[in-house]
């Protein structure tokens, strides 16, 4: 299985299957890519900053997101993320740049713009990202869909934790949790970015980690820069 389609299997799990890409879903994708894009410690910023962890969390969740997207307008059975790259007109400093532009522009107005078109750029500039620094795009999206699948909980016990985990987090709003399958599934409204019933995280979640990868691609970027 590709990793794009376990992210489209992520997403059906988390109750938000193919093609149920209302207005509303819509909306809350488009505001979350823009969160991945332009938030504090996410892919911008870390760029910016020379933090290559960070950077390749934030190409990872940008992956993730945009693919959400597709899976929500109906795309499926989705390709391994390719191996070479084609860009040949552009550096990083331009990809990364062009990506935050064309978020401000969602922030906007999350549904002016074609949302497949949006979902596509993002996962194409990512892809290019990653192969100008060297790095497997597959790769990177298999440890962050590791991550992902470990927001949802196995036992209900371990919901009600997590849920009231969340009671002392003013972000969120409406926090609940739903059995779909055989995990619980929390979410809740994201106060800060406005997206609603945004997939919330098991106490149990545990974060991507990419050093071992820098080490064997980018070693250097360890030395005091993550």
């Amino acid at each position: 299985m590709s990793e794009m389609n376990r992210v489209a299997l992520w997403n059906t799990t988390a109750g938000k299957p193919k093609g149920a890409g209302t207005e509303e879903l819509m909306r809350s994708q488009m505001l979350m890519l823009v969160e991945e894009v332009t938030g504090v410690d996410e892919l911008y910023a870390s760029y910016r900053n020379n933090k290559e962890h960070g950077l390749l969390d934030g190409i990872g969740d940008v992956i993730v997101v945009a693919v959400g997207a597709l899976h929500l307008l109906g795309f499926d059975n989705f390709k391994v993320l390719p191996t070479q790259s084609n860009v040949v007109d552009k550096d990083i400093d331009e990809l990364v740049d062009e990506l935050y532009f064309l978020a401000n522009a969602i922030k906007e107005d999350p549904l002016r713009l074609d949302s497949s078109s949006v979902a596509m750029t993002c996962i194409e500039y990512c892809v290019d990202i990653c192969h100008i620094k060297g790095y497997d795009p597959e790769q990177i999206l298999r440890i962050v869909n590791d991550s992902n699948f470990s927001k949802f909980c196995k036992t209900v016990e371990e919901a009600r934790a997590s849920k009231a985990a969340y009671t002392k987090k003013k972000r969120y709003s409406n926090v609940t949790y739903t059995k779909i399958g055989k995990y619980y599934v929390l979410s809740g409204d994201d106060e800060i970015h406005g997206a609603k019933q945004k997939t919330l995280k098991s106490i149990n979640f545990y974060e991507p980690c990419f050093l071992k990868l820098i080490e064997q691609v980018n070693p250097q970027a360890l030395e005091g820069k993550l």
